[in-house]
């Protein structure tokens, strides 16, 4: 809803011969656009941990695979330049669906692997049909593989239906470029035109530091909720977890992010921004409670959870809307990725030495860090410009 904010003022553009009714192909062009991040900000640190890894080789190895959204900004204007956004949408997702089916296999043989796919049975999200699989199985190797093979079919699915379905809007048109020394100016110049944005070191800040405390916490809170307690997580299983944040915990995401944009629609980004960044930041102070307290009952711990992810649910949204207001303007694609590139980085540091603080001084006080590690981005929020309009829809 905050993204319409913003799109209502653009002129809409009608999808030409082979769009179809745009319900065919946003459902699972977002969803194939969010799979890939929450597999490496989440699920990978599920499954690394069922493999017995130590949590500080966890949290350099996953922070990691954010490099390629921090490289993004180098390849994001060849988008603009070199062929249509719509045939980068579908042969990406068949590169992503190969490279998934490339993990899969990794793991296990192509014969032993199809050979237990077909005695298995079940549904689910990814993370719980890998803990039903590890609890039946007794294989976490082979758990993952098949739920990263069934993911990998899921990407290859995904591409060859937005190879027909996606629109073909006049506007989406391979670039003019025809010679090197044209593209090298080109690509030059899109990185200038965004440096030379007014503020750019502030805004460069906010978008590393905004989130510098949950790059921290995703990294640990599963760990937290699957080491035994006598190593002061919760002792949890992988099915437990994935119910958690499967269900609870994408519920109550769901909700926040609906509330935020719907206020931001309704009042401006500006008149919610400090409230959204308490909402991201003060819920994570659940994960202290749960380290101190260790509760046995599985609801408190769902609800805890679901408190942390309802607000960052509700807080993220001003992130991802200033993102939109620094993007604005030519080559908004391109900045628009350039940003993400920053968030990404902002997220990949904090959580390589994440596992390694927490392995020294324990979930308690590691948890106390994360909170104490949110306030450098209330101090930059300070000089952020943001004029009192944006993000509020205006009256068609």
């Amino acid at each position: 809803m905050a993204l319409r904010s913003v799109v209502d003022k653009e002129p809409m553009v009608r999808p030409t011969a082979g769009g179809g009714t745009p319900w065919a192909w946003i459902p699972t062009l977002y969803l194939a656009e969010g799979l890939p991040y929450v597999l490496v900000m989440t699920v990978s640190v599920i499954m690394y941990k069922g493999f017995g890894i130590s949590n500080t080789q966890i949290a350099l190895l996953t922070s990691w695979l954010y490099l390629p959204w921090v490289i993004k900004p180098l390849w994001s204007p060849v988008v603009e330049i070199l062929g249509t956004r719509r045939r980068w949408i579908w042969v990406t997702q068949l590169v992503v669906g190969a490279g998934l089916a490339g993990v899969a296999l990794s793991f296990v043989g192509v014969r032993t692997m199809f050979y237990r796919i077909a005695t298995i049975a079940g549904q689910g999200l990814l993370v719980m049909l890998a803990g039903t699989l590890q609890t039946r199985t007794g294989d976490p190797r082979f758990a993952w593989s098949v739920a990263m093979g069934a993911l990998a079919v899921l990407f290859l699915g995904f591409g060859l239906w937005h190879r027909f379905v996606l629109p073909r809007p006049a506007a989406d048109r391979a670039g003019e470029v025809r010679r090197i020394p044209e593209f090298i100016r080109a690509f030059l110049g899109t990185f200038g035109d965004f440096f030379r944005k007014p503020r750019i070191a502030v805004l460069l800040l906010f978008l590393l530091l905004y989130r510098l405390g949950e790059a921290q916490l995703v990294k640990m809170t599963s760990p937290f909720l699957l080491d035994p307690r006598a190593q002061g997580g919760l002792g949890l299983t992988t099915t437990q977890v994935g119910f958690i944040y499967g269900t609870i915990g994408i519920v109550a995401l769901t909700l926040g992010g609906v509330l935020g944009g719907w206020l931001i629609s309704r009042h401006g980004l500006k008149a919610w921004l400090w409230t959204m960044m308490v909402a991201i930041h003060l819920p994570d102070a659940v994960f202290i409670y749960l380290a101190y307290a260790q509760p046995a009952n599985l609801p408190l711990v769902q609800l805890c959870v679901a408190v942390e992810q309802f607000g960052y649910g509700f807080g993220f949204t001003a992130y991802l809307m200033y993102m939109i207001r620094i993007a604005r303007g030519q080559h908004a694609t391109a900045h628009y990725a350039i940003c993400t590139g920053f968030m990404a980085l902002g997220m990949m540091i904090p959580g390589m030495w994440s596992g390694w603080l927490q392995d020294h001084i324990g979930y308690r006080h590691f948890f106390i860090c994360v909170i104490l590690a949110t306030l450098p981005s209330f101090i930059v929020a300070l000089w952020l410009p943001l004029e009192a309009e944006f993000g509020r829809k205006t009256s068609a």
